[in-house]
């Protein structure tokens, strides 16, 4: 199931608009203020980027990711009830991937 709030099918259309911005007045620093799954702070090109988002979980996912953190290949449906039942009892980097990457049912739990 797509992320209906996903920028991934715009980003075609937006990145080029931003990366003319950028060049044009010599920006250094790219700010993401909604960076979701990073579906255009990849593919702008500034020396720094900064990303932000309000959802804790997938900022921890991402903070994990980045520090160099190695998901499990697999979440079976047990462990993703388990999560979402006692998302308190995991690391919030634990629930977003979970609750980001593996939807059974297409149920999303962690919004």
């Amino acid at each position: 199931m797509k992320y209906v709030g996903s920028k991934n099918r715009v980003s075609k259309q937006i990145v080029p608009i931003l990366q003319s911005l950028i060049d044009k007045n010599n920006v250094n620093i790219y700010y993401e203020p909604f960076v979701g799954g990073c579906n255009i702070i990849d593919k702008i090109h500034c020396e720094y980027h900064i990303w932000n988002d309000i959802h804790k979980e997938l900022i921890a996912l991402l903070k994990a990711l980045q520090n160099g953190w190695k998901p499990p290949l697999h979440i079976f449906e047990e462990e993703y009830n388990k999560v979402r039942l006692h998302k308190k009892d995991y690391p919030d980097y634990y629930v977003g991937l979970v609750g980001f990457c593996s939807t059974f049912g297409s149920f999303n739990f962690i919004i």
